[in-house]
């Protein structure tokens, strides 16, 4: 089973791809954030993410001013952006 997450700031975008992510049977995910740090609190309590679906353009933290910061906190989790 591969956990993903989904930083997308965009509502019709994160719940559909949620949903398709969530329905799939090798799948996991628990994770649906509109930002960087919404996605910060939300993992703290989640299992842990093997794959991360992150947007470049996002209110606050952008994507990819958060790259160095995620991978800091979880150095195995594959970011694709």
């Amino acid at each position: 089973m591969i956990s993903v997450a989904i930083v997308e700031d965009i509502k019709d975008i994160r719940e559909p791809l949620f949903q398709f992510l969530s329905a799939q049977e090798n799948f996991l995910c628990e994770i649906g954030a509109e930002s960087v740090e919404e996605f910060i609190e939300k993992a703290k309590i989640a299992l842990p993410v093997d794959v991360l679906l992150l947007d470049i353009g996002l209110p606050g933290l952008s994507g990819l001013g958060a790259i160095s910061i995620i991978k800091d906190k979880w150095p195995k989790l594959i970011l694709l952006c």
